[in-house]
Parts: structure tokens; C-alpha cells; sequence
């Protein structure tokens, strides 16, 4: 469960993946507003990270997030579609996104029943993504979530 962000204050977030009863990958991170830092994350079988970032970014874009913090500049979250911004670009980015609020809260409430899980991410139709004002990393997370699950079977 993730706690609901106050503007001002860090609310740690967490995400896990699973292939029936076994833990698959994870990650923990800070939300803020409508942003979301991410601060480390694991995987043990293959694909399960770029699983779980693709259902993480799904996750931001329907509870409205404008911000995904990915941390660490590498090669894999730009596969991923994330982007590196000069400094006061990110700076200012952020500051917007800290004042925004989110709907995470009630997202993670929706859930079909009444426990939150990735089929709750994924719509009965795909339909395309809009990316305004969305960073890349949750533009292009949106578009590869069927083809990941697809490719790790899930």
C-alpha cells in the first residue's frame, strides 16, 4: 500500500512484481505532489524489472503524475524511454510537479477487487497514449506495456 503525499512532505511508495506466489521484482521510491522519485529496485528473473517499470509508469500516468525521478543515468531506462535534462531543467520540472497533487490514493481504492493488482493497469482496449506534458519515460511506458507483459508471459 502507498501512502497518500502531502505537497510538503517525502511519502515512501513501494511496487512489487510477482509470477504467481514468487516475488519477481520491486522497487521503493518517494512521492511528492506529482512526482515520484524512484530510489532503488531489484529483479531475479528476466524481464521482471522492465516489467515492473513498465507497470510503475502505468501506474503514474493513471494517477496522474507529471514527474518520473528515475534516478541514475542508464543505458536501460533510456531503452525504457526516460530522458536526461540539463540541471534547471530538472529543477524546475520538479518544483511544478512537488505542488501537484496526485491520484494515487484513489487509483489504488479502484481496484477490481479489492486487491490492487497489474490487471488493474491494463484497460480492456489499448487505446494510444497522450503524452502531453507527460515525461517520455511515462509516454513510452504506456506504449510498451503490452508487449512486455507479453514477452515475460505474464
Amino acid at each position: 500500500a502507498v501512502p497518500e503525499a502531502a505537497a510538503s512532505a517525502c511519502a515512501p511508495a513501494h511496487s512489487s512484481e510477482r509470477r504467481g506466489s514468487v516475488l519477481v521484482a520491486g522497487e521503493f521510491g518517494c512521492v511528492v505532489g506529482s512526482s515520484y522519485t524512484s530510489f532503488s529496485g531489484f529483479h531475479t528473473a528476466d524481464n521482471s524489472g522492465s516489467i515492473q517499470m513498465v507497470l510503475t509508469a502505468k501506474l503514474l500516468e493513471q494517477a496522474g503524475f507529471a514527474w518520473w525521478d528515475m534516478g541514475q543515468d542508464h543505458a536501460y531506462k533510456h531503452a525504457m524511454g526516460a530522458d536526461l535534462l540539463p540541471r534547471e531543467q530538472f529543477i524546475q520540472r520538479f518544483r511544478v510537479a512537488r505542488e501537484q497533487p496526485n491520484a494515487l490514493k484513489q487509483v489504488l481504492e479502484s481496484a477490481r477487487d479489492g486487491r490492487f493488482s497489474s490487471a488493474d493497469l491494463m484497460p480492456r482496449t489499448q487505446p494510444t497514449p497522450q503524452a502531453k506534458g507527460k515525461s517520455a519515460a511515462l509516454a513510452k511506458g504506456a506504449e510498451q506495456a503490452n508487449d512486455a507483459a507479453a514477452a515475460a508471459d505474464v
